[in-house]
């Protein structure tokens, strides 16, 4: 009555379980004992369970979870009394659906030889912790990334205060810094000039030093023209002016340094510009420096206009300036017109600051388009006639 009283125990406390409960004999391999929440949480029958033989049951397991059983059974087979080694895998339902299972099994009974012959586990479906465990590991890759973005975010801004404040100093030491610097300039330019005319005959290390210094005199005003043309408020002045008129002009007025060949291709036929000559000449004389200096060791320089209507609210010209350099990199790209940009040793990086400014003062947009390693284009659309 006892035993009796005690199986009927046993057995409403395995049935009541939440987790599928079985003893498995590796030797025979097939299940000794099997709990009704297992057929549940499988969909097989009882009846199903018992007639598989191991290789069916195995092939329950997703192939890719196969290599992890030998090292599970070995951890059972070590395990001290009351461990219970588990091991997560995909089991396939009777319906044919994966789910994800924990399996927790211990030593049921060994063999003579104390290998393990028998054992006892549980069996429960983790599915929805597996995917809520995968949601959470997307959202905190997520997070991360939203931390890393918004982090990019603050140094940009950071940079961007640097600058302006960099800027405003600049622009209230402009006019003054760059009258004191043009002065002795002017001295210093004066000096080689009479140096090279009274010592003509100067061997040619003596000329070579007065040409350096010329140059860098020449380098140092171009700076200060940037400076003060960046810190200038500017007002258009506009008249209508032929754009071949325009390229000629700034290719006359800054002729290719040796080594590098200008082609133009100026199309028939256009509308004048509705321009201010004088700063678009400016805006262009910057842009073509610029394509020379990213050809150093000699290359091609094309100037192109053709007629556009669908940049502008109004019809317009566009002047493109291609260089076949080195390009600009994708980074670089995103700052190219910042002042203070510059990827050059030397130079403050105004100029391309500079040419934008004049070029939107004329109611025009500059753009361009690189590649790096394959050269750039820059282009400037300009308006063709009068508008408020």
């Amino acid at each position: 009555e006892a035993l009796r009283e005690s199986e009927s125990f046993t057995k409403k406390v395995l049935e009541s379980s939440h987790a599928g409960i079985y003893i498995y004999d590796l030797e025979k391999e097939n299940h000794i004992f099997i709990n009704q929440p297992y057929t549940r949480l499988t969909g097989y029958t009882l009846e199903d369970l018992h007639a598989m033989d191991g290789a069916e049951f195995v092939g329950l397991r997703h192939p890719d979870d196969h290599p992890r059983f030998a090292p599970h059974f070995e951890r059972i087979a070590q395990a001290r009394d009351g461990d219970f080694p588990e091991i997560e895998y995909r089991f396939r339902t009777a319906g044919g659906s994966w789910i994800w299972c924990l399996s927790r099994d211990a030593v049921f009974q060994r063999d003579d030889e104390g290998n393990l012959q028998q054992l006892i586990g549980t069996f429960l479906d983790v599915t929805e912790r597996k995917h809520a465990q995968e949601a959470l590991k997307e959202y905190s890759q997520r997070l991360e990334e939203m931390v890393e973005e918004r982090t990019q975010e603050l140094r940009d801004a950071q940079e961007q205060l640097v600058r302006r404040e960099k800027l405003a100093v600049l622009g209230q030491l402009a006019g003054g810094v760059g009258h004191e610097l043009r002065n002795p300039l002017g001295v210093i330019s004066n000096a080689v000039y009479y140096l090279e005319m009274v010592h003509s005959d100067a061997d040619d290390t003596t000329k070579e030093y007065l040409g350096m210094i010329s140059s860098e005199v020449h380098n140092a005003d171009r700076i200060i023209s940037d400076l003060l043309d960046y810190a200038r408020t500017w007002l258009a002045d506009r008249e209508r002016i032929a754009v071949s008129q325009l390229v000629a002009r700034g290719v006359e007025k800054h002729p290719p340094p040796e080594g590098v060949q200008v082609a133009t291709d100026i199309a028939a036929d256009l509308p004048p510009a509705y321009v201010d000559p004088q700063q678009i000449e400016m805006a262009l004389a910057n842009l073509v420096t610029n394509a020379y200096q990213a050809v150093p060791e000699g290359g091609q320089v094309t100037i192109k206009t053709s007629e556009v209507s669908e940049k502008l609210p109004k019809s317009g010209v566009s002047i493109s300036i291609t260089d076949t350099g080195c390009g600009i990199s994708a980074e670089n790209m995103e700052k190219l017109f910042e002042p203070l940009f510059t990827t050059k040793a030397r130079g403050i990086g105004l100029g391309l600051a500079v040419s934008r400014n004049l070029v939107e003062a004329n109611g025009g947009t500059v753009e361009v388009e690189s590649q790096e390693g394959e050269g750039s284009t820059f282009t400037v659309i300009l308006p063709t006639d009068k508008r408020e």
